[in-house]
């Protein structure tokens, strides 16, 4: 075997606008209350900048647009920089994506193939996601990272069922891309609306190999392997799993195929939460049936709660 866990993963990024929000209260405390540590600025300074991006940044606060933030993102815009050095030195306060990213950024995202980042068709929501792109360059140097705006997501509400139907689309022709090429796809769900992040995964389940999310009630990373309940009875009481050992034959005797979706689940995973796959002898590419995966006891648990559940 000695394949090792060789897969390439790729992270689809819902974005919102919590980082352009998060600025705009920087800036704030820092010139009203004189609290500059997120900022490294003095209070003259932070006022100077809030004012010369004070439309687009109270769109961000208020959940509007602005035509003001095209501007933010221009070339050498001297708020723009400030921005990024704020994400710099706190991302995970600065930005709800990259706080649920921030194990993969610290490896330097170590075996990612690229990161995608979707965002509403709203020029607050581009300004964010472009502040987010620029950071992720800065940590990862050479990563491919692209930022995509869904026509028509987040517009109004009588243009909601289009911006999904939209976000999906998008979502699925890249997950599906990827996994064709034998990348796995990690999807974070941590930023933007909630019910625009269920749709996406619902709609591109197939393609997706797990989903991670910041949780709001224990505010830890989640990681949830992309497999059906159905799935996951399958493999458990065909005695696939073996302790903390998924065993790729008796999986894929259970379950067509099985091989090298696991494969891509375990590298998906090992790319968020290192600590839940030990070790995976398998492909990415091919049904190679003789590899195994090597969980953590707990993830291992997991399996087994919810196959009897």
């Amino acid at each position: 075997m000695g394949k090792g866990c060789s897969c390439k993963v790729a992270h689809l990024v819902l974005v919102g606008t919590s980082t352009l929000r998060n600025f705009a209260g920087a800036l704030t405390r820092c010139f009203e209350r004189g609290d500059c540590s997120a900022l490294g600025l003095s209070p003259m300074e932070a006022r100077e900048l809030y004012e010369d991006a004070r439309v687009c940044l109270e769109a961000a606060v208020k959940g509007g647009d602005s035509e003001a933030c095209k501007t933010l993102i221009t070339s050498g815009n001297p708020v723009f920089k400030v921005l990024v050095d704020f994400i710099a030195i706190n991302p995970r306060r600065a930005s709800a994506e990259l706080n649920s990213m921030y194990n993969v950024l610290e490896r330097g995202c170590s075996g990612v193939e690229k990161v995608v980042l979707y965002s509403t068709d709203t020029h607050v929501g581009e300004a964010s996601a472009r502040a987010v792109k620029s950071y992720i360059k800065s940590r990862c140097e050479g990563l491919e990272v692209e930022v995509k705006r869904v026509d028509e997501l987040g517009v109004s509400p009588r243009l909601l069922w289009k911006g999904l139907a939209r976000l999906a689309v998008e979502v699925k022709r890249t997950a599906e891309d990827l996994q064709r090429r034998g990348v796995a796809v990690a999807l974070n769900l941590t930023g933007g609306f909630k019910p625009e992040g269920g749709f996406a995964l619902i709609t591109s389940f197939p393609w997706i190999h797990a989903v991670y999310y910041v949780h709001e009630s224990f505010r830890e990373v989640v990681v949830i392997p992309a497999l059906t309940v159905e799935d996951v009875k399958l493999i458990v009481e065909s005695g696939a799993l073996r302790g903390n050992i998924i065993d790729l034959e008796g999986a894929s005797k259970a379950i067509p195929k099985a091989s090298t979706r696991l494969c891509m689940i375990a590298n998906a995973i090992k790319s968020v939460a290192p600590e839940l796959v030990e070790e995976c002898e398998c492909s990415c590419l091919t049904e190679d049936k003789r590899g195994v995966i090597r969980i953590s006891p707990h993830l291992s648990g997991l399996l087994i709660d919810v196959a009897s559940a």
